[in-house]
């Protein structure tokens, strides 16, 4: 019953992405904006709602949950592609570091993020 109203909530979540604003143009196929456009979409700041907090070692981190983020890149940039480049797991099995690979297409231009993360693992879940 915990994990319904967790991916409710979720759900929930999603929904307050504004995808049918009026001054928001989605393609549907194909690269078919320049690429200025699509950061510039993807520079919006992210609501608040959006954002999950987490406390590891003491320290409160906020993030946005993948999920979250895939939809986001769906709905602004759906041109953009991801790749997995290298993973890497900690000696002591605590943690896994992943690095991801962005590319973000437009009609003039294409920009590529390399982003490593860490993932604590706690017992078989990650945290």
């Amino acid at each position: 019953m915990a994990a319904f109203r967790k991916q409710k909530r979720a759900t929930e979540k999603l929904g307050e992405i504004d995808d049918n604003s009026e001054n928001d143009v989605v393609p549907t196929s194909g690269i078919s904006r320049p690429l200025s456009e699509v950061l510039k979409e993807l520079n919006k700041k992210v609501p608040e709602t959006l954002v999950s907090q987490r406390t590891e070692d003491g320290f409160s981190i906020k993030y946005v949950p993948w999920h979250i983020v895939n939809r986001i890149m769906n709905l602004h940039a759906p041109e953009w592609s991801g790749e997995v480049r290298n993973i890497t797991y900690s000696a002591d099995g605590k943690s896994v570091s992943v690095v991801y690979r962005v590319t973000i297409y437009g009609t003039d231009a294409e920009s590529l993020l390399l982003k490593p993360e860490v993932v604590v693992v706690k017992g078989t879940e990650p945290f």
